[in-house]
């Protein structure tokens, strides 16, 4: 039998019984994930899991901030990494041409991540150093 409210009442559901070893002050579990969006950079939307549960609205909208800068770093870390991984396929298929044309669509995409705070400029220089120095190895 449903419990009867009245309007703007809210129906209070009994305490459960604590299990043996429980504690009584057992905290509760997370809440679900929340739906963010990665914003004007990204048409996808992605979930992301707050980590620590913010108290006041400034720290909520700063965790907000957070998970949409993280979803455009992940996409940008990833365009890298993929830009990268063609120039080593073009390489490991013996295909200099292919691995030339991949390096260059591939250095500005490396460069571009030191601007935006993905690489350190030394990591990016030293990338981009060794995949030209592989294509030459492969093009004589």
């Amino acid at each position: 039998m449903a419990p009867l409210t009245l309007p703007g009442t809210a129906v209070i559901e009994p305490r459960r019984e604590l299990r043996p070893g429980e504690p009584a002050n057992r905290k509760r579990r997370s809440s679900p994930p929340q739906k963010l969006t990665a914003g004007a950079a990204s048409d996808r939307t992605q979930t992301y899991r707050i980590q620590a549960m913010a108290n006041t609205s400034s720290a909520k909208k700063a965790a907000r901030k957070i998970a949409r800068r993280t979803a455009i770093n992940k996409m940008r870390r990833t365009r890298v990494r993929t830009a990268v991984r063609k120039v080593e396929d073009a390489l490991a298929k013996g295909d200099a041409t292919a691995a030339a044309a991949a390096l260059k669509l591939a250095e500005p995409e490396i460069m571009r991540s030191v601007g935006k705070g993905i690489l350190h400029r030394n990591t990016a220089s030293r990338k981009v150093s060794r995949l030209t120095k592989r294509v030459k190895k492969i093009a004589d």
